[in-house]
Formats: C-alpha cells, structure tokens, sequence
C-alpha cells in the first residue's frame, strides 16, 4: 500500500481536480512501502478467491476478511468493530476468477473518498467522489491473462458521510458495469462473528450483561421460548425429561443443562415440572385417528413448503417424488434444529396452533412462520405426530399438580433465574436479570464458570465442546478492544447466522443449500424454469439490487415475486428482522437512496410502452403485467419492479441478462450497446431501458402502489 502521505497527495490532488478549474496534472506515483501489509510496487501473488482489507483508523490498524470488495458505511459505522468511526484508509486485496473473460474495465463506485486501483506494480486509475457517487472505471481494457486475478484498492475515506466503496468491473463484451465476483469467504467466517453468534444463541448477554450499550444492543436477541402456555401444549412428561437433560431429548438444544453432577437434583426438577406444568395446563391430550389422506398430505408439505433446510428430510426424494433415488438421503450437513424432540412432547391441536403462530411461543424468530393456513398446519402435526410416536402413554394419568410443588417451582424458577431468557407471564420472573452477574467482558480467559470445561453443579452446564470454548473465549476476550458502535457486516452476519438464511441462499461463497435438501427445493407449478425456478433467490448483493421497502415487505410482510416455488420465504418477525434491509444495503455498497432514475417525459414512457408489448420485445410473453398473466413462462411481474428493484439493477438485467446469470432463461435483446429496434432512440440500450422503467413506474402507480400484488401470496419468494 502507498504511504500515507502518497496516498494522502493523491487524494489532496484529486479534491483540488474536482474543486478546481481545468484539468489537475496526474496523480504522482505512489512511494513504495515495506511491512508487512506490502506495497504498491510489489507484486501480489494470487491467493484464494475473497478480500482481504487491511484498514487504517484512529491510529489502529487491522486486518480482516469481507465476502465481496463492497461496503457503505454512516458517520457512526466502521469496517470493525476494533476501529473507530471517522475517517480510515483501506487496501483491499480482491483475488477472483476471472471464468471466460479475457480483457474488461475494472474500477468502483465510490463516494465520500479517493481511489487508487493497482495491478501488479502498474497503477491503472484513481480518482476522487466527494458528495455523489461515482462510478471510476479504467480508461482501456485490461488483459487479464491469469486464470487468477489478484486486483489492489485503495479507499481513503476522509467524507462527507456516507463513504461508499463498490469494486466494479465490465467484460470487454458486457454493455454496463457489473459487481466485480470477488466471492470469497461467508460472513460468519471471515468477521468476528464466529464466537459471538454462539454468545448469542446462548444468550450469555441475558445474565452477564455487556458495560457498553452497542455491544448488550448486539448480542441480545430477543428471549428464548415462552412458558406462559406451556403446560397447555407439553407433557409433563417431556417437561421433566427437558429439565434433566435438554441435549439427550435434542441434541441441538441450546438449553444449558442446569442440573448435573453425581446427583443432580430430582427435587428441584419435579417441583419445576408441576410448577410449568400449571402454566397453562392441564396437558391437551388428543385421541383420535387422524386419517391417512391428511397424512399424506403432512408429509408433503413438510418436505416442500421450507421445513427441510432446517429440520433436515424425514423422507428420502425417491419416496415423496419416485425415481432412482438412494433409498437413504444423506442428512443435512448443517441440522439447525432436530425434530428429535418432539417425542413425547405435544399433541396434534397444540402443535397445530404453534405452527400457524410459532412466534407467539417462540419470539426471537428462530422458528419463524410459515403462513400455513390451519388446514396445513394441521396436516403437518398429523404427519410429525405420527413420525414421532412414542411407546408411552401420551397422557399421563399418573401426574396430578401438587400445589405445594407448584409454589416451590416457582421460587425455583426465580432463584435459578429462568426469567433471564425465557418470558413467562408472570411480572416477577424477569425482575433483576443479571444484575449481580459479572459483566460480560471479565469472562474473557477466565476458564471458569459457565465457560468451564466441566462446570462446576449449580452452574449451567452448555456442553461446549474445546472448539466452541477456544472460539467463545477469543470473542470474548476481543470485547475490550472494541471502539465501534456498530460494524453492519458483522451485524449482518450474526443475523445470517441466528436465522440460518444461508440454509436456503447463497450469500457470495457462503453455502446456499445442501446438496441433499436441493431434490426437496421444488416448482411449484408452471413450465419448467430450471433452477431459478426452485431455488430460493441468491442474496449475495441483494441490497444492492431491491429497494428498502420491497426487502421489508419479503421480510416482515409476507412480499412474494416468485409464486412458481414451493419453497416459502419464512417470517421471523419485525423486531428481529425488521434491520436487515439496511444492513444488506451497507454489505452490498448500495447507494443510501433507493437509486431509481429520474422522470421522464410520457412520450418515452409510451416508447417504453411499444418496447415492452408484442411488436417490441414481447415481455409479456413471459412475465405478468399486474393482473395480465403472462403467455408462457410464469415470470416476475412487471408492474412490481419498479417497487421491487433499484433502477440500476433494472437497466443491467435488461441490457445484459447473461452477465449477470449465465444459466438465466432471459433473453439478450442487445448487442453491442443496441438493440433490433432502432425505431425508438435509435436502439440504444440505455434509453431504451429507461423508457420501459418509466413506463412500468407509471403503470404501476396508476394501478395502485407498485407492490404487484406482493401480500397474500404464500408461496415463492
């Protein structure tokens, strides 16, 4: 990386460019530096396909991985959370593939900052953006002759905020820019999130609470299931064996096991039972012989509306769907959560009325909803009942409450503090959670307590596994070096970790689903689409291509585009996803407005009109235009876009679909920057397209909000 002052003379003589008169004399080239971070002047040998930022702030420097050479970030925001918000200097190593592409423009979109973009030893651009974006891209082409390339920007950002930083890219044959694919490691596994998404899905911040506020803000998510019902829908039974020991009823339980040792203490644990038992109970037992065709109709949906990514197959695909399927599917790799531990749990009624509202019981999201209607939810809990049958007795008429454990139950359950996670109804239970618990930051390298290897009794015991406590140990340890208030790819991390997204999506590199849950990702209906007729959408610069509002609505108001897949997009609730849309914005280097185009004249809308209908491009043909189905393929619909995308992801799918998805069905309408259809702008693709997105957003506010019907529709995604 240039020195300080270089890059700082660089970026002095590209402000002095953009304020002065006439044009700035070159840059100068930037001094050589040594360290271990490497210089400009040397050659960076190609490594594994990611980024690699080194960053500068507040006199701190760090080094980090991203998944893509992109961010945004607010006056209060950092690159991590061990920086400082303000103004920073960042080098980003970006290695890629470069796939077929032999010559193409590289450069970025920046804004609030200089860039310097380096090849090898040759500097091949660098500019200045200051209060807009701007797109800097390389004068000529450049000949990428390795199958490898390794790429160098450097960011200064010095403001005004929000700084935005974007590496582009445009092949020799493309017509626009286009997200430079520098897919490197996932979220989780390049940020500091790896021991904090187990501090979260523990909820250590529930008792041991954090001395600053940005750091309880992130690590405390909403509480663990409520118990206010739930004597209602759980056996006694179950209850009891839970409080014995959660991992030998699940072993995905995040419940620590609170009683252990030689003896543990049966007392304590039968008090507990009568006294949760009474919340809501008695227990709802149900008797009657669910029929065969609901059962069916269960085990079909369990295995195409969105169960599987999570629970993992309970069938193998030759059974629900024929062929020469192996006659044992290979299990998931990445269970979320077994179903393990509904034997013996609940009954069909209560399990029905928890499918159709899972966050009534479960508020932090991590069982989102479905939008199952009661028929559905109920064939499901049919089916998961009879798979998960068990040999006793599912009412237990043994068990009568004991009012005397009822009260003691209940002061066990304050004294063990249960109402530090879990609500209950009750005003008491959650009064004085952790406040003479240490402080989250003093567990760091302590080895003791509940970060003990075998905890001492009375202390919870988690069954960390060396692994996990080494992990945990470091995030927690790394708390004192904080100085930022908030880090949106971490932040953005944490959440893909909690709600298991990558289960279903590709996130640049990071998963999407297993190869043994894809046979179970299916169309719903319609012609054969291929795969983006099955595949839940990939989010990898998602924040960077949907508006704001069209991710809030697929978030927190049921949005769908895609009603040709069986796969639903779950609802985990707006208070713990309702953040997302902006942070997938900062992720991606989006424009902090929504980036639509501007307006045009109604003469340009009605060309984009004729460029649209059958004597143009014939869009129809393929995609609904609001209550017009389409003529073939079931398509996205037309009038939604303009709700649904940003206008510069509208114009570069148009232009250049096969750049963007090589595998897509859409077809290429322009060559070389023109089109067939010289009769409207003289076929030029960038008036074109925004003819046709001026005349959707016309069409769609005359037929009403631009939402294309995006509520009600439960399937797609």
């Amino acid at each position: 990386m240039p020195g300080r002052r270089a890059t700082a003379a660089i970026v002095v003589g590209l402000m002095a460019m953009v304020a002065g008169c006439g044009r700035a004399p070159s840059p100068p080239a930037p001094a050589p530096a040594a360290g271990p971070t490497g210089s400009a002047s040397t050659a960076v040998s190609a490594t594994e396909p990611g980024v690699v930022v080194t960053v500068r702030a507040g006199g701190i420097e760090i080094q980090r991985s991203l998944p893509a050479a992109s961010f945004t970030l607010d006056e209060a925001q950092s690159l991590d959370p061990r920086l400082p918000p303000g103004p920073f200097e960042a080098e980003l190593l970006v290695t890629f593939d470069r796939g077929e592409v032999r010559d193409a423009y590289i450069g970025a979109e920046i804004r609030g900052g200089g860039l310097i973009v380096f090849r090898d030893e040759q500097m091949l651009r660098s500019s200045y953006a200051e209060a807009e974006s701007k797109l800097v891209m390389t004068l000529e082409p450049v000949i990428l002759g390795r199958p490898r390339e390794t790429l160098k920007f450097v960011f200064v950002a010095e403001g005004p905020w929000p700084v935005q930083f974007r590496a582009m890219w445009r092949p020799l044959e493309a017509t626009v820019a286009h997200e430079l694919p520098s897919y490197g490691l996932g979220l989780v596994e390049g940020g500091n999130a790896g021991g904090l998404a187990q501090a979260i899905d523990r909820q250590c911040a529930s008792c041991h609470r954090s001395d600053r506020a940005a750091v309880q803000r992130m690590l405390e998510p909403a509480s663990a299931p409520n118990l206010s019902l739930i004597g209602q829908r759980t056996h006694p039974a179950w209850i009891r064996s839970w409080l014995t020991d959660p991992a030998a009823v699940d072993p995905t339980a995040r419940m620590p096991r609170l009683f252990h040792g030689d003896e543990g203490d049966p007392g304590t644990i039968e008090d507990l039972t009568h006294f949760l038992s009474s919340m809501g109970g008695p227990f709802e037992a149900h008797e009657e012989n669910p029929d065969a065709e609901t059962v069916q109709a269960g085990r079909r949906l369990f295995h195409e509306v969105g169960c599987v990514p999570c629970h993992g197959p309970l069938e193998t695909p030759a059974e629900l769907f024929g062929g020469a399927a192996p006659a044992d599917a290979p299990a998931p790799g990445r269970l979320y959560r077994s179903l393990a531990v509904l034997r013996g749990k609940t009954s069909i009624p209560a399990l029905t009325r928890f499918l159709q509202d899972p966050l009534a019981t479960h508020p932090d999201g991590r069982m989102p909803s479905l939008l199952l209607s009661h028929e559905e939810a109920e064939a499901i809990a049919t089916y998961l009942d009879g798979r998960f049958a068990t040999d006793e007795p599912i009412a237990d008429n043994a068990f009568a409450l004991d009012d005397e454990r009822i009260e003691r139950g209940r002061a066990a359950f304050e004294r063990l503090r249960c109402g530090s996670c879990h609500q209950a109804g009750l005003e008491t239970m959650g009064a004085g959670r952790g406040d003479d618990a240490p402080a989250l930051e003093s567990l760091a390298g302590a080895g003791n307590g509940c970060l003990a290897s075998a905890p001492q009794p009375g202390v919870p015991a988690f069954g960390f596994v060396d692994v996990e406590l080494a992990r945990l140990a470091a995030s927690l340890d790394g708390l004192a070096g904080w100085r930022g208030d908030s880090v949106p790819h971490d932040e953005l991390a944490l959440s893909f970790q909690r709600f298991n997204c990558a289960a279903c999506h590709v996130y640049h590199s990071a998963s999407g689903p297993e190869p043994a849950i894809v046979p179970y990702l299916k169309q719903a209906s319609g012609m054969d689409l291929g795969p983006e007729g099955r595949l839940p959408p990939p989010l990898s610069h998602a924040g960077a291509h949907l508006t704001p509002g069209w991710l809030g609505d697929v978030l927190t108001a049921a949005g769908r585009a895609r009603p040709y897949l069986a796969t639903r997009m779950p609802q985990f609730g707006e208070a713990n996803v309702g953040h997302l849309p902006a942070l997938l914005a900062a992720a991606a280097g989006a424009r902090p407005a929504s980036g639509d185009a501007a307006a045009i004249d109604a003469g340009a809308a009605a060309a984009g009109e004729a460029l649209i209908g059958g004597r143009g491009f014939n869009c129809t043909m393929c995609h609904a235009l609001g209550d017009r189905p389409s003529m073939m393929y079931p398509g996205l619909d037309l009038l939604a876009m303009p709700h649904r995308l940003r206008y510069e992801w509208f114009a570069r799918w148009v232009i250049d679909p096969t750049q963007v998805r090589p595998t897509t069905k859409m077809p290429a309408f322009f060559v070389g920057g023109r089109s067939g259809l010289r009769a409207h702008f003289d076929g030029l693709a960038d008036k074109q397209a925004l003819a046709m997105w001026e005349y959707l957003r016309r069409a769609s506010e005359q037929a009403g909000d631009g939402s294309g019907g995006r509520s009600g529709d439960r399937s797609g995604g």
